[in-house]
């Protein structure tokens, strides 16, 4: 957090210095929830299980991942710097996997033939 913070606009180190000072903790939660989020969406993506929910969690996991981990994809330096990182693609990825979502193939597909109700959650 450190690195990401070195070189980003001033009206923006009050929150990396929040992020700092949180993620600095000695309470190992962020590391929990990071890799619990990561392999919920694996295991979702693979099996195509709560397709909604989880496309929905991955835009939102993908942008804050933008933001905080990665500064926004900065620090832009005029003339050589033109990486926005990574993970702000990965959101439009999730993005267009919610809009262009075919679900043939889909546990959840399994699930709504016998409990309808899941086609909520599935989309």
């Amino acid at each position: 957090m450190t690195g990401v913070a070195q070189g980003q606009p001033g009206f923006l180190s009050w929150g990396f210095s929040i992020w700092q000072l949180i993620v600095s903790g000695r309470a190992p939660i962020f590391a929990v929830l990071t890799a619990t989020t990561e392999t919920y969406l694996a295991f979702a993506l693979i099996t195509g299980f709560a397709r909604k929910l989880t496309y929905t969690l991955g835009i939102f996991y993908a942008l804050f991942v933008w933001s905080v981990a990665e500064g926004f994809g900065g620090p832009y330096v005029p003339g050589t710097t033109t990486d926005v990182g990574a993970a702000i693609v990965y959101s439009l990825v999730f993005w267009a996997l919610l809009l262009a979502d075919a679900g043939r193939m889909s546990a959840d597909r399994l699930i709504a033939a016998r409990a309808p109700a899941w086609r909520r959650i599935s989309g």
